[in-house]
């Protein structure tokens, strides 16, 4: 069993190193055969460009002279008539004459293109030929390669099919191995994750106890610190109001004397001006009275006059 096993191995080494050779033999055949037919068609459409462009310049260059050679004759038909009524009026006979004309270079025109066209088609009958030999060959040679090619792939399907089946074997014995191996890693590892898991609960409940008791002192520590600077800013608060209210108290009593005496000061000047007016209007009145009393006795005095 195991030399036929090593004789499939060697033999499918072979198959898998003749295989790509041969297939690359193949595609390279197919490639160079496709080239030279392309090749090919490309020559036969350049012979057939290159007498095209021939035949149309030689029969452009006919046009050409086939026109000078009309001109010529038109020329020749005028001097003919000139001529004969020139005979005609001096009474003489005249005998006309044919022009001479090239009616067409034939040879040249159609015999090239009668030549590329035999040469074209005789290169393809030969082709033709050649390919019609060379078909039985490679239909012969395909058929061979295409019973290579199925019995090598039946060899290599019962091959595959063998190691398939040794895989599926080996995979399963392998596959029952890793499970029971995975099944006891798994259990070790719940085991271990499960005492990891108790040991760290035991050690956060140990340190949440002791956080929640240093948690408890900073609040009671923060409380009461916080109950001392209440109660003394308090008294600093109360102390201050109590000095706030001496003093408001203290400028309050200040600014009623200071009203007080500028009250007092503004009556007394007030008193005064009025003293100063009634003696302004008395002094007024008594002025008054002598001028009036001057006035009564110039009066008299005229009178008595």
């Amino acid at each position: 069993m195991k030399h036929l096993t090593k004789l499939s191995l060697l033999l499918l080494q072979v198959l898998c190193i003749c295989l790509p050779l041969h297939a690359q033999t193949r595609v390279q055949t197919a490639n160079d055969s496709i080239q030279q037919t392309l090749k090919e068609h490309i020559q036969t459409a350049k012979e057939k460009a290159r007498v095209s462009r021939t035949q149309l310049k030689e029969d452009e260059r006919e046009v050409l002279r086939l026109t000078r050679e009309l001109q010529r004759v038109r020329l020749h038909i005028q001097k003919e008539k000139l001529a004969a009524r020139k005979a005609k009026d001096k009474g003489k006979a005249y005998t006309p004459k044919v022009a001479n004309v090239k009616m067409g270079n034939r040879q040249t025109v159609a015999g090239r293109r009668q030549v590329a066209t035999q040469t074209i088609k005789e290169k393809r009958e030969e082709k033709a030929i050649i390919a019609k030999e060379e078909k039985p060959i490679k239909i012969a040679e395909e058929k061979e390669i295409k019973a290579k090619d199925t019995e090598i792939a039946k060899t290599q399907t019962a091959q595959e099919k063998e190691e398939r089946k040794t895989r599926t074997t080996e995979e399963k014995t392998e596959r029952e191995m890793r499970t029971a191996q995975e099944k006891a890693e798994r259990e070790k590892r719940t085991a271990e994750e499960k005492a990891e898991r108790e040991r760290r609960t035991a050690q956060e409940k140990v340190e949440r106890d002791k956080r929640t008791a240093e948690e408890k002192a900073g609040r009671e520590r923060r409380t009461a610190q916080e109950k001392a600077e209440r109660d003394k800013r308090a008294a600093e608060e109360k102390a201050e109001r109590e000095r706030r209210t001496a003093q408001e108290k203290e400028m309050k009593e200040a600014r009623e004397k200071e009203e007080k005496a500028l009250k007092a000061r503004a009556t007394k000047e007030e008193k005064q001006r009025a003293e100063e007016a009634r003696k302004k209007r008395e002094v007024k009145v008594s002025v008054r009275r002598k001028r009036d009393m001057k006035s009564d006795e110039d009066d008299e005095n005229e009178d008595e006059e």
